[in-house]
């Protein structure tokens, strides 16, 4: 099968933000089926041929990983071999294993399978290069009570870096982000204790961003930040707002490795235009500005609320009310209600005119 022929999934549209809580950050926990630990749809080539190029030029910059340590080599290892059973079961049409290689029918690469073959590159390489997701693995480590970043391919990142993270523990590794340790580090660090290996869960996040080429611009070098705290409000333009701001959800899975004990921790990045909104629910528009209004303060500023909200939110409405039926000239938010009023005041206001002239000049 030639890779034009292949038939992707669909978008998930992982859309998390319909179970927000106003004013609260929830872990959005929920049970992994494993056919769903891999996703890869029609973005696929793109995400793809981007990673390639990461590959290309910022090899430091994607990849890390402790060396000649053989607990972090058994992780990796262990954690190769699942994924590459996995992707050459779950995609047949893109994954064809040829001898002690498995041909990636997309890219056209061929990517050794044997995970001790210390000749070839590293395993965490090879996986990024068998899916769109950034593969991460967490160590539990006596000294630091939790799981360490011990390991990691990372080549679309949110705003941090592999370096930053590299050998801390949960709760150093999301030390900025101050809603998270008021209201998720215990349960965050519970739940990868009591997380076993029969029992894979998946999580979701989402955010708004500006500042994009389009939707495949999606590594934030450690020198450009995709939420740009503190910079410059950007403006209502209508629709052009739908094009200048991006939806991005991330589909996070969190499992546990039989053998070593190791949490492998995925993600996988969808971006989207704002404007792609349009395409879904009503309901699913009405959920997205409530998260964006619930947003405590702090947090908000933190996903960089002050570039990107008074925009979003008057896009967000204006689309929601389009929907409704209740606008038509979207760019100057001109309702078609006041239209339509206009329009019956114009009527009368002719009709008087004619009766008018009848009775009173002729």
């Amino acid at each position: 099968m030639e890779a034009r022929d292949i038939i992707w999934d669909e978008d998930p549209c992982i859309f998390i933000f319909k179970d927000e809580i106003p004013g609260k950050m929830k872990m959005h926990v929920k049970n992994l089926d494993l056919y769903d630990w891999v996703r890869i749809d029609a973005t696929y080539p793109k995400q793809m041929a981007v990673k390639q190029e990461l590959y290309r030029s910022n090899m430091d910059d994607i990849f890390i990983s402790r060396v000649n340590n053989p607990t972090t080599d058994h992780c990796k290892k262990e954690f190769y071999e699942l994924l590459t059973d996995h992707v050459l079961e779950r995609f047949p049409d893109i994954f064809e294993k040829q001898g002690d290689h498995i041909l990636n029918r997309v890219t056209g690469e061929l990517i050794p399978i044997d995970p001790d073959d210390e000749e070839e590159e590293d395993v965490m390489l090879r996986a990024g290069r068998l899916t769109q997701d950034d593969w991460i693995i967490m160590e539990y480590e006596e000294n630091q009570s939790g799981y360490v970043l011990t390991a990691g391919n990372l080549c679309f990142p949110s705003d941090w870096s592999l370096k930053e993270k590299f050998n801390k523990p949960m709760q150093m590794i999301h030390e900025p982000v101050k809603p998270y340790l008021r209201h998720l580090k215990d349960k965050v660090d519970s739940l990868f204790l009591r997380l076993k290996a029969e029992n894979p869960l998946w999580r979701a996040n989402w955010g708004i961003y500006s500042s994009l080429d389009d939707t495949f611009d999606l590594f934030s070098h450690p020198n450009k930040k995709l939420h740009t705290q503190g910079g410059s409000r950007i403006p209502f333009e209508g629709e052009e707002t739908g094009r200048k701001l991006f939806l991005r959800c991330e589909y996070h899975t969190l499992r546990k490795l039989p053998k070593t004990g190791c949490i492998v921790f995925g993600i996988r990045t969808y971006m989207r235009y704002l404007s792609d909104m349009k395409n879904q629910p009503k309901e699913d528009i009405q959920s997205l500005i409530d998260a964006i209004e619930d947003l405590d303060e702090e947090y908000s500023t933190y996903k960089g609320g002050d570039v990107w909200k008074v925009a979003a939110l008057k896009y967000l409405k204006m689309i929601l009310n389009e929907k409704s039926g209740l606008y038509s000239f979207s760019r100057n938010n001109i309702s078609s209600r006041t239209i339509l009023m206009s329009g019956v005041f114009a009527v009368g206001a002719f009709t008087a005119i004619k009766t008018f002239k009848k009775y009173f000049y002729t």
